[in-house]
This record gives structure tokens, C-alpha cells and sequence, in this order.
């Protein structure tokens, strides 16, 4: 792993390092290699293949951000670094036009559920649990159900594979900022949000789950303090004294949902949530960008200063 530089985290160096590996890889190369990034240059036009063969235009924009991130930390000349950013900036127009159209891609379309569907399938998953859970795998079939039961009331990412649990009265009076940690009370469940994606910008979140999601939480604590008796919420299966990863809780996820033919994470619920509230229409939010636009002001302005409720 290159030195870490400038404002990036140990935990966001471990990320890009990922994405690093996954590309080595599909051009054969090994997962490791301490060459101060001559591979790169070495293996430029294999790179750029990858890259366009992405399965995603998300995944593209995402493996050239990190390319890119490599390049500067190792100094390579500055054509590497300016034809990514071109890539990036072609990516990032195609990524924008996608969202300002509001429809589904092809691979969104094929793995979509509804809400209702998510809530029928959360429901199957509770009736197959079994009266008596003392084995690892029992134990993965119930966090597996109570994470998408949370799931559809509170679309967060995978932020609960590295979630400490504790009753409230046992509650740390000072958390770890790596960790996020549910507390639960007699009848309440509370999630202290302090490890996610957009920490930096809006802080710990503290999020009070309601009573259908607390009390089956509740109901289940006792077998959670037992088979994971560290005080992981998910704990790894060879050490208990780990939490799983968030790629093994997208696993687990995905596995849940395998008898509908679609692959399910937490983003395709997070999506279906999302759409169940807010209802878009397609081509709205580029009219609302337009708008804005011409008005010179932003969509978040335009929303909540100036757009009113108008009487029937």
C-alpha cells in the first residue's frame, strides 16, 4: 500500500486499496506489488480497457477516482493523472444524466422488489427462523432477517456490519469512532451512527428505531448476547471477537433474497425505500435542475424556500 498522503484515512487507503487489487487482478496481475505504481504505466492501455469494461458507469467513474488517487501518491507523470480526470469527468456527465432522468438502469430494473415485496419477503424470513437458534448458521439467518427488517424502515448502508450492541444501562460512555452501537432499552432501540460514508459532513447520527423494529430487536437480544457474547451485534464466525466486513454483510443479504432470482443489497433496498417516499417522475429532477438554473438558485433552495403547498 502506498504512503498514506493528505487527508485520507487508514480505513479509506484499506477501500481504494480494494479497488486497486480488482483491477490488478483482471489484467493478471498479483494482488500486491510494492513497484512505487510502475505497473501502472507498464500496464496503461490494459488499465484503460478495465476500466471501460466496467460493469457500471458508476464502477468506471469510481476505478478512475482511485487510479487517479494512486498516480498523485506516486508521483507518475502528469499525463496518467489528466487522462483520468478526463475519464472521470466523461463518467461523472453520464452518471449525472442517468440520476437527471430518474429511471432505473437495465441491472436496477432486473434485481427491483417494492417495498411490499421487501416487507412480504422480511416476513417469510422471520416464519423460517427457527424456535431454537444456537448454531452460527441459526445465528446468520436471525441478523440476517433483523438487518433487512431495519433495512426497510431505515435505509442506512451496511453501517450495522460493525455495530456494537449493549443493553442502555451498559452502554460505553465513550464510543469508539469506528463503531456504531445500538442500545437497547426496555421498549426502545436507539442506533448511534458514528462510522458512515458521509460522517465527516454531518456528524453522529442518532437514530431512535420504532416499535415494530425495537421489539423484535429486544426479542432477540438475549440469543445475540449469547451467541456473539464480545458484544458484536454481527460478529465473524471464526473469531468472536471481530465483526464482520461490510462486503460479507452484502453477502449475507445477497443470500437471503436468492430464492427470487434477484440480487439484493443494501443499495437495491436503499433505492426501493427511497422511491416509496419520494415517488419521482421521470425527467423531474432535470426539470428541477433547470429551473433552478434559470431561477439561480439551487434544487435545495428551490425545494424548501421557495416550492409551497398550494390549497385544493
Amino acid at each position: 500500500m502506498p504512503k498514506q498522503k493528505g487527508d485520507l484515512s487508514e480505513k479509506t487507503l484499506v477501500t481504494y486499496q480494494a479497488v486497486i487489487n480488482g483491477i490488478r487482478r483482471e489484467i493478471g496481475l498479483p494482488r500486491d506489488e510494492d513497484d512505487n505504481g510502475k505497473w501502472i504505466v507498464s500496464n496503461w492501455v490494459k488499465i484503460l480497457k478495465v476500466i471501460d469494461g466496467s460493469a457500471s458507469v458508476h464502477t468506471k467513474k469510481n476505478r478512475a477516482a482511485v487510479l487517479a488517487v494512486w498516480c498523485d501518491m506516486f508521483d507518475l507523470p502528469d499525463k496518467y493523472g489528466e487522462q483520468l480526470q478526463l475519464i472521470m469527468s466523461e463518467y461523472g456527465n453520464e452518471v449525472h444524466d442517468q440520476y437527471s432522468t430518474n429511471k432505473m438502469s437495465e441491472k436496477q430494473e432486473a434485481n427491483w422488489l417494492t417495498i411490499e415485496e421487501l416487507r412480504e419477503i422480511a416476513k417469510k424470513l422471520e416464519m423460517k427462523l427457527p424456535r431454537l437458534i444456537d448454531t452460527y448458521s441459526e445465528y446468520k439467518q436471525l441478523v440476517s432477517y433483523l438487518v433487512i427488517l431495519i433495512h426497510l424502515d431505515y435505509p442506512l448502508r451496511n453501517d450495522l456490519a460493525c455495530a456494537k450492541i449493549y443493553l442502555a444501562k451498559d452502554m460505553p460512555d465513550k464510543h469508539d469512532p469506528d463503531t456504531n452501537y445500538l442500545s437497547v432499552g426496555d421498549k426502545k432501540v436507539t442506533l448511534y451512527l458514528n462510522d458512515y460514508k458521509t460522517e465527516k459532513e454531518y456528524g453522529q447520527k442518532i437514530i431512535e428505531f420504532n416499535e415494530t423494529v425495537s421489539r423484535e430487536i429486544i426479542k432477540y437480544y438475549p440469543v445475540i448476547k449469547q451467541l456473539s457474547p464480545k458484544g458484536w451485534f454481527i460478529r465473524d464466525r471464526e473469531d468472536d471477537n471481530r465483526c464482520i466486513t461490510r462486503t460479507t454483510l452484502t453477502k449475507w443479504i445477497n443470500a437471503a433474497f436468492a430464492d427470487t432470482g434477484k440480487k439484493v443489497s443494501t443499495t437495491q433496498i436503499r433505492r426501493s425505500v427511497i422511491s416509496s417516499v419520494y415517488k419521482p417522475q421521470e425527467g423531474e429532477q432535470k426539470k428541477k435542475e433547470d429551473l433552478a438554473y434559470v431561477a439561480g438558485h439551487s434544487t435545495r433552495t428551490a425545494g424548501s424556500v421557495y416550492a409551497k403547498i398550494e390549497k385544493k
